[in-house]
């Protein structure tokens, strides 16, 4: 699915009775913008049966640790991510890359999602939450206009 289509389905399918279709209307730019950087138009998430993302607790040298979501560009990669033995609640299903980077947004513990660009996974790249929200800030911001008192 193209990525402009992937944009028009976030905001066919957002709940009714929010702003959430406006928002995504608001920044679809930006969520192109971002997604065009990726290799691939979709990636394969682990999930549960009931369609929640697993989240990977890694930890540096230091011990700090941070909550991290894979995005894998393969099948076979996402599905030899789940420990083994394979736990039978697990699946990977293929998500587009524009709702990956929506639901950054508000994903909260979630600090990052690596998106495997290459099988292996080998290549990796890291789209953070922390620099997904300051742009959508700036871009919300630019499209505000200067502040009215600025004189």
């Amino acid at each position: 699915m193209e990525l402009e289509q992937q944009l028009q389905k976030l905001i066919d399918e957002a709940p009714q009775g929010d702003n959430t279709a406006q928002l995504v209307r608001v920044i679809g730019p930006l969520l192109l913008n971002i997604a065009q950087n990726f290799r691939h138009k979709q990636y394969y998430i682990v999930q549960t049966l009931d369609k929640r993302w697993q989240t990977s607790i890694w930890a540096n040298q230091d011990g700090a640790e941070r909550t991290i979501l894979y995005a894998y560009c393969t099948l076979q990669d996402a599905t030899d991510s789940i420990p083994m033995p394979k736990d039978p609640w697990l699946m990977a299903l293929p998500v587009p890359v524009v709702q990956i980077i929506f639901q950054l947004l508000g994903m909260e513990p979630v600090e990052s999602v690596i998106f495997w660009e290459e099988a292996g996974p080998k290549l990796g790249a890291e789209l953070k939450r922390s620099d997904l929200q300051l742009w959508v800030q700036n871009h919300l911001l630019q499209l505000s206009g200067p502040p009215a008192d600025l004189a």
